[in-house]
């Protein structure tokens, strides 16, 4: 049975480096890859708890130690995954529709 997903904030520990060497650089010109991250989830009304996550993100705009962001997580595995849509620190999508107003 697959596990449940939930949305919590999370606390940037520390950035563990790339998660390999491939880049890739979509229509737009936005390089992306995929990068590891120490994060603290921080569920509501739940005891908060630290995992690895692994999340492609843009190289240029990805998130540093001490940012908090949006995770998904399944509650069983905590496996985790960084939300950058949406996310105007570092969702492509959101600059652009800022620069076409």
């Amino acid at each position: 049975m697959f596990d449940k997903k939930a949305q919590a904030q999370a606390l940037v520990l520390e950035e563990l480096g790339a998660a390999g060497s491939d880049v890739h650089t979509d229509i737009h010109g936005v390089d992306w890859a995929h990068y590891r991250y120490a994060v603290e989830i921080r569920p509501e009304g739940e005891a908060p708890f630290r995992v690895e996550s692994e999340t492609k993100v843009p190289v240029n705009t990805r998130p540093k130690r001490g940012d908090v962001v949006t995770v998904d997580y399944e509650h069983k595995s905590q496996k985790t995954e960084i939300r950058i849509e949406g996310d105007e620190r570092y969702d492509p999508d959101v600059f652009r529709a800022k620069w076409k107003k």
